[in-house]
């Protein structure tokens, strides 16, 4: 993906397949930010909600958005401490409010 030369890069699902720690790690060895508006960690957004960037002359705004089914598509463990509580999250909630709130 650096390569490619992207701007931006928003979490899916399959980012997390290796786990939480390799992810994070891949995270920083990228060339572009990724950001999400509603991948947590106790609460806290993980990312940048998303990213203005000027290109050909024109604004032009990103707003990352992370699938809320990530957490049971994935491997939940992923998503949990040692002690089996969840510690990441998506603002997952039976009505969406919680990630439409966040957009």
């Amino acid at each position: 993906m650096n390569t490619v030369g992207y701007d931006v890069a928003i979490p899916g699902n399959h980012e997390y397949d290796y786990g939480m720690e390799q992810f994070l790690k891949l995270t920083e060895l990228a060339e572009y930010p990724y950001i999400s508006c509603n991948f947590t960690k106790e609460g806290e957004t993980v990312f940048e909600p998303y990213l203005l960037i000027e290109a050909s002359g024109m604004k032009l705004a990103f707003v990352g958005v992370t699938t809320p089914r990530s957490i049971t598509s994935s491997t939940p463990a992923y998503f949990q401490n040692s002690d089996g509580e969840f510690v990441y999250g998506f603002l997952q909630d039976e009505t969406g409010e919680g990630v439409y709130t966040a957009v």
